[in-house]
């Protein structure tokens, strides 16, 4: 039967009612009984009534051939697509089939049952009819859900082949569509990257195209950024001269195991689309995700770096993309912000280590809205950082350079650690072979002091300085009484912090990574496990973490040793507390200078103490009256009510300080 599918290719040439003459409707008239013939319904098989331009099957129109490609079916299975194809669109002409394959005055279905498409294999390429339904039954058509059997009660050969209405959709439309739903799974084709990828991704694509020749291979990319790994995942799918297709679950699961099976339409679609499938896994630590069986093809899965994989697939390969240089987040902006980034400009972006999508929708902003690369990343981030409010709040807040008040030696620190931060990408290129080898780019620092001695003031000081937003983790929104919840909300948090390369704050931090406890019971075995947990994945965060505690005697000496960084946050002295009365109070208060001294002398209360004192004293003075400045009595009305809700009384010499 090798001419079939070139005869019925050629119908597509013929101009005018000659198609009457055809392959398809031929055969299919010759199994019309005589009685039968002089119907008006048979006329749609005969030569004397047709119009051959609305007739013919459609094969060019319909995406017949390139379907029959992409799937690799044989010509009996070519045929069996193209007649199923024209009853689908040809009421005419499935009404002759409903009538031929009837019982008069009862007429049978509209599409064609496997007898029918086996007499008519029959009558063009001499088949016998039960090597024809043998074939069908075994062929790639209906194992891959691009035909699918009817439910009809009965013989085999009353068994009707249908098109799934996702495969039709695909054929009527003037495009290709972008998203399709099959059950429990939806597909949708994700465009090729408009902008370069690193280098040395495009090596690693090349390579892996290379080495499958687009036989089936599966190709599992290991890292925490999955967008960047979608792009990469659509550059592999372009050198394969398809499109990329994501598949994605309606509820979320990290088992794919049946995706195809459950879906068979869905491997059709891929092969209708020329499409690369890609599935993104999401797997709770300690949880085991299951791969897709069922498909013969090249298959692309991205899985975070703790995410355990099962399933039957085999040929797996796995990899982890390397970080992209400073020159490759130069040139992805150059590309996109429409100009060549200048010395300075250079620098920011280089050292920038959000994910690449992230910073391309920076560059884009930066050539649309006419701004500088420091204020495009920053309102990116800000902005791509409301996906974490589920698990964090992100800050508003911003500190100016000289608004944290301490020590030259807390200045120092902060300093080194701001440099840390910034040069981590280039920090290891130029030291020894072992610490090239083990060091990462993510930042890990304790801030430890006292309540109200500018922790947190001075993280947000810190990601003000880097450009980054600050992200406050929600501990109600990550702890959870459920065993594995909290691994699960913090590590999908930690990823997308990895992504946009936030400032992450843990407040009260030893409540999370506090030292472990000698087991007495189940649950301490439980809380163990979760720290454990929680430690080993903070040492393998790439971005920059900043917890804060009262004391560092309540975490593991180990860990303790694997921070880059323990800044001490000393209460304030009186110098450093007059600094804090006259930044809090501003321009609007009515204190001399010999007051604030006297304040600054008499009261050691830290700089979170002194913000709650100014507040209250600003609400005494707005109960004088609108406008009323600050006067030293409100300073000490409300200095009383801070040491009294700390259990201590107001010192001697307060009251006549200001005298």
């Amino acid at each position: 039967m090798a001419t079939v599918r070139d005869e019925l290719e050629q119908l597509q040439a013929l101009p005018d009612a000659s198609t009457a003459e055809a392959l398809l409707r031929e055969a299919l008239a010759s199994l019309l009984p005589v009685a039968l013939r002089a119907n008006a319904d048979a006329l749609a098989l005969q030569s004397a009534a047709i119009d051959g331009a609305r007739l013919r099957p459609r094969i060019a129109e319909y995406r017949l051939t390139a379907i029959a490609d992409a799937l690799q079916l044989d010509d009996l299975e070519f045929l069996a697509l193209t007649l199923a194809a024209t009853l689908e669109l040809d009421p005419a002409l499935a009404a002759a089939v409903s009538m031929l394959q009837g019982s008069p005055p009862q007429r049978g279905p509209e599409r064609a049952t496997l007898g029918l498409i086996a007499a008519v294999a029959s009558r063009l390429a001499g088949f016998s009819e039960g090597d024809a339904m043998k074939s069908l039954l075994n062929g790639r058509a209906l194992g891959t859900g691009l035909l699918r059997l009817g439910r009809v009660d009965g013989a085999t050969h009353a068994r009707t082949l249908e098109l799934p209405a996702q495969i039709v959709t695909l054929m009527l439309g003037d495009e290709l569509p972008r998203r399709e739903d099959f059950g429990e799974f939806s597909a949708q084709l994700l465009p090729e990257p408009g902008f370069p990828l690193p280098q040395a991704w495009d090596e690693i694509a090349e390579a892996w195209v290379q080495r499958i020749g687009g036989r089936p291979g599966v190709l599992v990319l290991r890292g925490s950024d999955i967008a960047s790994m979608r792009l990469f995942a659509a550059r592999i799918a372009g050198s394969l001269r398809m499109q990329l297709a994501e598949i994605e679950p309606h509820q979320s699961t990290s088992d794919f195991s049946h995706c195809f099976r459950r879906s068979p339409a869905l491997p059709a679609w891929l092969g209708a689309t020329n499409a690369l499938p890609l599935i993104a896994l999401e797997a709770a630590p300690g949880e085991r995700a299951k791969l897709p069986g069922g498909y013969s093809g090249p298959l692309i899965v991205l899985a975070s770096a703790g995410t355990a994989l099962g399933g039957s697939l085999t040929g797996i390969e796995e990899l982890e993309l390397p970080a992209p240089r400073a020159v490759d987040r130069c040139a992805i902006w150059q590309a996109l912000a429409g100009r060549a980034p200048d010395v300075q400009e250079r620098v920011l972006i280089g050292a920038t280590h959000c994910g690449i999508g992230v910073l391309a929708q920076a560059a884009t902003l930066a050539h649309t809205q006419a701004c500088t690369p420091a204020v495009a990343l920053a309102r990116t981030l800000r902005v791509q950082a409301r996906e974490l409010a589920q698990w964090a709040q992100v800050s508003t807040d911003t500190v100016a350079e000289d608004a944290l008040i301490g020590s030259l030696e807390l200045h120092r620190e902060l300093d080194l650690l701001r440099a840390r931060c910034f040069e981590r990408a280039e920090l290891f290129a130029s030291l020894g072979e072992v610490l090239r080898g083990r060091g990462g780019v993510g930042v890990k620092a304790l801030f430890v002091g006292a309540s109200g001695t500018g922790k947190t003031l001075a993280a947000q000081w810190l990601a003000d300085r880097l450009g980054r937003p600050l992200v406050r983790v929600d501990l109600a929104g990550v702890v959870s009484k459920y065993i594995g919840e909290t691994e699960k909300s913090l590590a999908q948090l930690m990823e997308r912090a990895e992504r946009l390369d936030a400032v992450l704050l843990f407040d009260e931090a030893d409540s999370l990574f506090g030292a472990r406890t000698e087991v007495r019971q189940a649950n301490d075995r439980y809380a163990n496990m979760q720290t454990n947990y929680l430690l080993q994945r903070l040492e393998t965060f790439s971005g920059i973490a900043v917890l804060t505690s009262n004391s560092k005697t309540r975490f593991d000496g180990a860990f303790l040793r694997r921070l880059d960084a323990i800044v001490e946050f000393a209460l304030p002295n009186a110098h450093e507390r007059r600094e804090l009365w006259r930044t809090h109070l501003g321009a609007r208060h009515a204190v001399d200078e010999h007051a604030l001294s006297s304040l600054a002398a008499l009261v050691d209360l830290a700089g979170g103490h002194v913000r709650n004192a100014v507040v209250d004293a600003a609400v005494l003075a707005r109960r004088r009256g609108a406008g009323e400045l600050i006067v030293y009595g409100d300073l000490v009305a409300a200095i009383t009510a801070e040491l009294a809700k700390l259990g201590r009384r107001a010192p001697d010499g307060l009251s006549s300080g200001g005298m």
